[in-house]
C-alpha cells in the first residue's frame, strides 16, 4: 500500500470498542494522551482509527493497538506528533495481564493479520530513518508479534523491541525559524536580522531562536500549538532561578511564532552559561528540558550586536 494512502488513513482499519471492554493500561495510555492534548489547549476525541482491536498473539485475548493518527486534537492538532510521525502503541495479553510491547514514533504503519504470527509494519519519511535503508519514499520495519513480544524481522535471534516510551515532540524537525536545526545549537543568517542563535524545542516549542531586533534582543518560539487565551508565560527553571519570559505574536511573522523582548533579562546570559539543559514550561506546564549543547559561542555571536554579557 503507498506511504502517502497509508498517512491519510493512518495505517489499518480499526475497530474502537467500548471503552468499558479495554485493559487498565490501555485506558491509562489513552487517557495520558487525551491530558496532554489539553495541555496544550486541545479538545480530544477518538475516531475510528484510534484503536484497533484483535487476538494479535493467538491465545484467545483481545489485544489492542494504540494509534494517535487516530486522535482528533482539535486546536492542537500536531502538537502530539514529530514531524508527522505520531505515537504508536501495541498491548499484548498475557498470563499477568497487559503489557505494553511496542511504543514507537510512526508516519504509517499496517497490519497483516493474514499471517502467521501478524505482522505489524511501522513506516517513516527520509527525515526519520535514521540508520534505516530507506528508499525515496522513506524506510519500513516489519515485526512479528508472539507472546507478549513485538519482534523486528531481521533482528538478531532472541531481540525484542523494547516498549520505549514515544517521544513525540522532541524528535520534531525545529518549524521556522530555525527549520533544520539540529539538537544542538547553530549560527543561522535571517534576513535584515543579522545571525540567529537556533535550537529546536521541547514540547509544544518546536523551534527557538534568540536573535538582534534592531537594538532589542529577542527570543523567538515557533510553537506547534497556539496558546490559550490570556497572557502565555515560558519559564526557564535554571538552578539558579526561574526565569519568565512572556511572549505574544511575532508582528509579520506566521501565526505560530510568538517572541519575547529580553531586553531586561538575564536569560541570555544563563542561556550561555554553564548548564547544560535547562527546563521549560509554558503557563505552568512543564514541556520538557531544553538542550544546551554548544549554546555559549553561538549565542554570544548572535546577540553581540543588541546584548550585554
Amino acid at each position: 500500500m503507498p506511504l502517502l494512502l497509508l498517512l491519510l488513513t493512518g495505517g489499518a482499519a480499526a475497530q474502537s470498542p467500548p471503552r468499558q471492554t479495554l485493559p487498565p493500561p490501555v485506558i491509562a495510555a489513552q487517557n495520558e494522551l487525551f491530558a496532554e492534548c489539553r495541555g496544550y489547549g486541545g479538545r480530544p476525541s477518538a475516531m475510528a482509527e484510534f484503536i484497533t482491536s484483535g487476538d494479535l498473539n493467538g491465545d484467545g485475548t483481545t489485544d489492542h493497538i494504540l494509534s494517535v493518527q487516530g486522535l482528533n486534537c482539535e486546536g492542537a492538532a500536531s502538537a502530539l506528533c514529530a514531524g508527522q510521525a505520531c505515537p504508536l502503541q501495541v498491548f499484548l495479553s498475557g498470563p499477568s495481564g497487559f503489557r505494553r510491547a511496542y511504543a514507537e514514533n510512526v508516519h504509517a504503519w499496517e497490519l497483516d493479520r493474514a499471517a502467521s504470527p501478524p505482522v505489524l509494519t511501522a513506516m517513516w519519511l527520509p527525515s526519520h530513518c535514521g540508520q534505516r535503508p530507506r528508499t525515496r519514499d522513506g524506510c519500513r520495519a516489519r515485526y512479528t508479534i508472539a507472546g507478549q513480544s513485538v519482534t523486528e524481522v531481521g533482528a538478531r535471534a532472541g531481540a525484542a523491541t523494547a516498549p520505549q516510551e514515544p517521544q513525540p515532540r522532541q524528535q520534531q524537525q525545529a518549524g521556522v525559524p530555525g527549520a533544520g536545526a539540529a539538537a544542538t545549537w547553530q549560527l543561522r543568517p535571517v534576513q535584515g536580522r543579522g545571525n540567529a542563535a537556533m535550537t529546536t524545542g521541547p514540547g509544544v516549542v518546536a523551534g527557538f531562536a534568540l536573535v538582534c531586533n534592531g537594538p532589542a534582543p529577542i527570543a523567538v518560539f515557533t510553537l506547534r500549538a497556539r496558546p490559550p487565551a490570556g497572557q502565555t508565560v515560558v519559564a526557564f527553571a535554571f538552578p539558579s532561578g526561574r526565569i519568565d519570559a512572556p511572549i505574544a505574536p511575532l508582528q509579520g511573522a506566521a501565526p505560530n511564532v510568538w517572541y519575547a523582548d529580553l531586553s531586561a533579562s538575564r536569560l541570555p546570559r544563563l542561556l550561555a552559561g554553564n548548564d547544560a539543559t535547562v527546563p521549560l514550561l509554558i503557563n505552568g506546564g512543564r514541556q520538557g528540558t531544553l538542550s544546551l549543547t554548544g549554546s555559549t559561542a553561538v549565542i554570544r555571536s548572535a546577540l553581540a550586536p543588541c546584548y550585554r554579557f
